[in-house]
C-alpha cells in the first residue's frame, strides 16, 4: 500500500533479546502502514526485514546490539521521509512491576526508575530499555510512550495473586504474581470475542500463547482472573527452554549440591530446560519431527536415533500434559468456556500442537478451539493512542 503523504503514524517498537520488530500504523484508524523486524542481533547473520509501500525489502547487516538496530530502523524511515509524520513511538517494556500499571511517558526519570526494578524479565527489559533510550535520543521531539505486559494482569483477584508466603516478606519485597504476555492475552481475547459475534465482556477463554515463552489465562467476562507465569516468566508451562512449574525443594537440594550456584540455577531455568532440556533442541518443529510427526516444510537434518525418537517422544508428552492441566484447571475454575484460543509462533502455526493438544481434553470436545495470530504492536498502538 501507498503511504499517505500528509497522514500522522504511530511508530511502535518490540523488542526480544535477540529481535527487534516494529510497526507503523496511521494515527487515523490504527491502520498498519508498514512493519519489520531486526533479527539476529548481536549474533552471526543479522538481518532486517520489512515492508513499506507493499515493497518487501531485506538487508544483511551486522547488527552488535538494539541500539544500532533501533539506528537503523530510523534511517530507513527518514530515507521515505516519514520521520516528520510520526507523532508517538510505543514501546513494548515486560515487566513493569508494581509501579507501572498502565501506559506511561518515558521520561528520564521513568526510565530511571524502570531501570531499578528487579531484574525479574532479564532476557527482555534490559534490551527494551535500551530500545526506548535510543529512540528517545533519535527522536528526542515525539513522544515515546511504554505498555507493559505485565499491566493486563495487575488486577487479578486476589486469591489468584498471593504466594501463600508471610504477609510481610510478600509485602516487602513485592511477592505476588505478575503474569506475563499480557498484549498478547489481551488482543487474542478482544480477536476472539470478535469472531464470536460477541462484546469482549460476553466471554470466557482460556488462551494460550505458545512461544518459546508460554502461558496460559483464563478470561472470565473479558477480564483475566488467573495465569500460568508468576512472579516472574519462568512458572508455568513447559516451554522450548525453560522448565516450568519445578519444585521449589528440588532447587533448593540443587543449590546445596556442588558446583550449583545461583549464576548456575539461572543459566538451568532460563536458558537449559524445557524442551532443550529433555532433548537437546528447543524448536517444537524438531521436535515434533523427531518423535515422527511431519511438519509442513520443516525436516531435521541429521539421522534420528532410536534413542533420540523415544526421548523426543517423552519430551512431547511432558509439555502437552502440562498445557492440557493448565487448560483442564482453567475451564473447570471459568465453568463456561465459549473458546479456547491458541497464538504465538508454537500455538498460532502448529496444527499438530493444537489437535494433539484437544485430544487430551475430551471434556471439552465442544468447546470453540481457535487458532488466532496475535498482534502485540498494534494492541500497544491502540492502547497508548490516547495518551
Amino acid at each position: 500500500m501507498k503511504l499517505k503523504d500528509k497522514s500522522s503514524y504511530i511508530l511502535v517498537f518490540n523488542a526480544g533479546s535477540a529481535t527487534l520488530k516494529w510497526a507503523l500504523y496511521e494515527e487515523d484508524g490504527l491502520v498498519e502502514a508498514g512493519r519489520g523486524t531486526v533479527e539476529r542481533i548481536g549474533e552471526r547473520g543479522s538481518f532486517a526485514e520489512w515492508r513499506l509501500f507493499g515493497k518487501l525489502s531485506v538487508k544483511q547487516l551486522k547488527f552488535s546490539d538494539h541500539k544500532q538496530a533501533v539506528g537503523y530502523i530510523v534511517k530507513m524511515l527518514a530515507w521515505h521521509k516519514l520521520l516528520g509524520s510520526i507523532s508517538l513511538v510505543g514501546h513494548r517494556i515486560v515487566y513493569g512491576g508494581q509501579l507501572f500499571i498502565a501506559p506511561v511517558k518515558l521520561t528520564k526519570e521513568v526510565i530511571n526508575r524502570l531501570e531499578k526494578l528487579p531484574s525479574l524479565a532479564p532476557l527482555h527489559n534490559p534490551v527494551e530499555l535500551a530500545v526506548a533510550k535510543a529512540a528517545s535520543k533519535l527522536l528526542p521531539k515525539v513522544k515515546q510512550i511504554a505498555e507493559f505486559d505485565t499491566a493486563w494482569f495487575a488486577h487479578l483477584p486476589l486469591e489468584s495473586q498471593t504466594y501463600a508466603l508471610p504477609r510481610l516478606l510478600n509485602k516487602k519485597y513485592g511477592l505476588k504474581k505478575y503474569g506475563f504476555h499480557g498484549l498478547s492475552h489481551n488482543y487474542v481475547t478482544n480477536e476472539a470475542a470478535r469472531i464470536l459475534g460477541k462484546k469482549t465482556e460476553q466471554v470466557n477463554l482460556v488462551t494460550c500463547h505458545l512461544g518459546s515463552g508460554s502461558s496460559v489465562a483464563a478470561v472470565r467476562a473479558g477480564k483475566p482472573i488467573d495465569t500460568s507465569m508468576g512472579f516472574t516468566p519462568l512458572a508455568g508451562l513447559v516451554m522450548c527452554t525453560r522448565a516450568g512449574d519445578v519444585d521449589p525443594g528440588l532447587l533448593l537440594y540443587l543449590a546445596k549440591q556442588p558446583g550449583f550456584s545461583i549464576k548456575k540455577l539461572d543459566q538451568l531455568l532460563n536458558h537449559e530446560s524445557g524442551l532443550k532440556g529433555m532433548t537437546g533442541v528447543a524448536d517444537m518443529r524438531e521436535v515434533l519431527t523427531m518423535a515422527g510427526y511431519e511438519v509442513l516444510g520443516f525436516r531435521v537434518k541429521k539421522l534420528v536415533s532410536a534413542s533420540d525418537r523415544q526421548q523426543a517422544k517423552l519430551a512431547l508428552k511432558v509439555y502437552l500434559y502440562n498445557l492440557q492441566k493448565y487448560i483442564g484447571a482453567y475451564a473447570a475454575i471459568l465453568g463456561r468456556v465459549d473458546a479456547i484460543v491458541f497464538t504465538g509462533g508454537i500455538g498460532e502455526r502448529n496444527e499438530v500442537v493444537r489437535n494433539l493438544t484437544m485430544q487430551g481434553l475430551p471434556t471439552l470436545k465442544n468447546v470453540s478451539v481457535l487458532a488466532i495470530p496475535t498482534n502485540e504492536e498494534l494492541a500497544i498502538a491502540r492502547q497508548i493512542i490516547n495518551n
